[in-house]
């Protein structure tokens, strides 16, 4: 089977994950920035590299995403031109940064507040009964999940792997590669497999020596599809330490 049969096989659309405006919070985290004060140019060019990243993956770059670089591109140019005399005079002149300023707090008060009822939901249904009145700020501090991994750290982490995949090749030119043909399918069930065996394991450990890109490429995938199926959880216990796999809801446990 051809390179390219193969990939149109596991394509992962990107809107079962998040949308742009995840991507732009992301890299406004990532680079301790103003969000009342985006460096457009920066972040436009951080954003293209994403894009570019993604399709070097062979994940499918659905239409809001190519939008949105373009609206990017748009508030840049604005942000060029010379500002007329009258604007410079006052100080209420418009932003062309304004109107998605406004979308990005939106949707992160909106994500916030739905993270929130997920956290209350669970907690009604792990303590019975409880009214929702009686559960205190401790009760959420305690039971708060450890730091989620996005899609965005989960694609960095992989271009770590792509990378020393590269410098890999370059010192070890004569490696026989395998070259045994393996589907998304076969690297979900390695991975549920796995899981099985030790409940949790490190990112990294997914991606062995002397894997061939491709193989790389799937099993990458195949666990954007277990994640995406909600089967299994990536997360950190703080932003510093090395992304966990294990299965959804078991991160307490991988955790002792």
């Amino acid at each position: 089977m051809e390179r390219t049969e193969i990939l149109e096989s596991c394509t992962i659309q990107l809107e079962s994950f998040e949308g742009p405006l995840d991507l732009l919070l992301h890299l406004i985290k990532k680079h301790e920035i103003d969000i009342y004060d985006i460096p457009i140019a920066m972040i436009s060019e951080q954003y293209n590299q994403y894009i570019d990243l993604m399709k070097q993956l062979d994940l499918d770059i659905v239409g809001d995403y190519l939008k949105m670089a373009a609206e990017l591109g748009y508030i840049k140019s604005r942000m060029l031109l010379p500002k007329p005399e009258a604007a410079e005079e006052d100080e209420e002149a418009e932003d062309p940064r304004e109107e998605l300023v406004k979308r990005l707090i939106e949707y992160q008060r909106y994500k916030d507040a739905s993270y929130q009822l997920f956290s209350l939901d669970l907690l009604g249904r792990d303590t019975y009964a409880r009214k929702f009145d009686e559960i205190s700020s401790m009760d959420l501090q305690e039971f708060q999940d450890p730091l989620r991994v996005d899609l965005w750290t989960l694609i960095e982490a992989f271009k770590t792997v792509i990378e020393r995949k590269n410098t890999q090749a370059e010192e070890e030119k004569d490696l026989i590669i395998e070259t045994s043909f393996v589907t998304v399918e076969d690297k979900m069930e390695e991975i549920i497999q796995r899981l099985e065996e030790y409940e949790s394991f490190i990112f990294h450990d997914l991606f062995e020596l002397g894997m061939s890109r491709m193989n790389l490429i799937i099993t990458f995938i195949a666990l954007l599809e277990l994640v995406k199926q909600q089967v299994v959880s990536v997360y950190q216990e703080n932003q510093f330490t090395d992304i966990k796999i294990t299965f959804a809801g078991d991160t307490q446990i991988a955790e002792q």
